[in-house]
């Protein structure tokens, strides 16, 4: 962040950048914990991995409805009004999941208080808010803001690995949920407040006044042809990639790995996702999203042509990188690229529903990939899938056009 010291926006909103960090880990604990929790359960209640997977299949449709909702409240109410319950109620709900009892219907339950609680700490809320204050520097900022993904997929299979070997998948449940919520907490009371909280306060009051962000509503966005290859590209590349993100640890077994070595080779996923993000970000400050995203987008391709070889552990590491740097970027720039062609106007409506696709993506691709381990005894279609998808998806984005004027505010 000192590279930034000279851009008014990061000596005001450095710790709205922080604070947003941590809150973003906080949102994908559930998701990035799921695949070290998904063999220890599935094994103790035999379960098969698609019925395993399934509850974050519903984890994640219950954000779909609601997307656009919950983000209409952000323009209305403000992100710190969403955030701040949201990460008492995840929390309480994730700690919930060690009542566990072997029936599958009170699994589905549980994960449903997880989906609803995640509501209100979407990544709507932090981008909203990031992007409200932000304007020469929102690509980096943003991409420090979503680096908090990063800080969940690589902590939470180590914590979540350490605690259940220790003490149980139960209690792995109970301490990491209160845990890792109520530090999230303590940062987001103390440092989160975007635009809106900062002129009612009086924060650096003078930008916020001067500020009057312009856009498109979602009608409006929806109809554009721009919004709509984002949305199709987030949509294909996501429900392969979250397969993929969920599977990793069982696909690095199954490729010859140890549990241990496996849950170790994903120690360096949230490094290279954070690099993937912040490189990214930096880039789309500086070069347009149809050159820089397209590229972005044939990592995955990479990483499923190493994941489909016996593995070593270096190769693992490779291939994790690639894994966890595709995926970081990837979410940086469609984020980004939604944020410059639909201006600020209404941006938590448009990016409720955006998060919405991505949510169901995260809901359909861990069952798909389930499904096709559970078919086929392998992981091997799913990473050979992976290739001509996202490869499709980086031809569409290099037929975007220039960027609009709406989605460029003055400072």
């Amino acid at each position: 962040m000192k590279g930034q010291s000279r851009n008014p926006e990061w000596s005001s909103g450095w710790t709205l950048v922080m604070a947003a960090f941590f809150g973003s880990s906080l949102q994908n604990l559930p998701v990035y914990s799921f695949g070290v929790f998904m063999l220890p359960v599935a094994e103790e209640f035999d379960w098969s991995r698609a019925s395993t997977s399934a509850a974050l299949t519903l984890f994640a449709m219950l954000v779909v409805p609601f997307g656009p909702f919950m983000g209409g409240q952000i323009d209305k109410r403000g992100s710190r009004a969403l955030a701040l319950p949201g990460a008492i109620m995840l929390g309480l709900a994730f700690a919930l999941l060690s009542l566990n009892n072997g029936m599958l219907p009170l699994w589905f339950a549980l994960w449903a208080l997880v989906g609803l609680a995640a509501l209100f700490i979407k990544t709507t809320v932090w981008t909203t808010a990031v992007s409200s204050v932000f304007t020469r520097g929102r690509g980096l900022a943003l991409a420090f803001t979503l680096s908090g993904l990063g800080l969940a997929s690589s902590g939470a299979p180590i914590l979540s690995r350490l605690a259940i070997d220790n003490f149980g998948w139960r209690s792995a449940y109970a301490m990491i949920g209160l845990g890792w919520s109520a530090a999230v907490l303590l940062i987001l009371y103390l440092f989160f407040f975007d635009a809106g909280d900062r002129k009612r306060r009086s924060i650096d009051g003078s930008r916020a006044s001067a500020t009057s962000p312009g856009g498109l509503t979602l009608r409006e966005a929806l109809r554009t042809g721009s919004f709509r290859m984002i949305l199709a590209s987030t949509l294909f590349l996501n429900i392969i990639m979250a397969g993929l993100a969920v599977h990793i640890n069982p696909i690095l077994i199954s490729q010859g790995l140890t549990p241990t070595h496996a849950a170790a080779a994903l120690g360096i996923y949230g490094f290279a996702g954070t690099f993937g993000k912040l490189g990214s970000g930096w880039l789309l400050d500086r070069f347009h999203g149809r050159i820089i995203a397209p590229i972005i987008l044939i990592v995955p391709a990479l990483a499923a042509l190493v994941l489909l070889q016996p593995l070593t552990i270096p190769l693992a590491l490779v291939a994790v990188s690639l894994v966890a740097l595709a995926s970081g970027a990837e979410l940086q720039a469609l984020t980004y690229l939604t944020t410059r062609y639909v201006g600020l106007r209404h941006l938590g409506k448009i990016y409720g529903t955006f998060t919405s696709i991505v949510a169901a993506c995260i809901g359909i691709g861990p069952v798909l990939a389930g499904y096709i381990f559970d078919l086929t005894g392998s992981y091997h279609l799913l990473l050979l899938g992976l290739i001509p998808v996202t490869l499709a998806c980086s031809f569409m984005l290099t037929k975007l056009p220039p960027y609009p004027e709406h989605a460029t505010e003055s400072v």
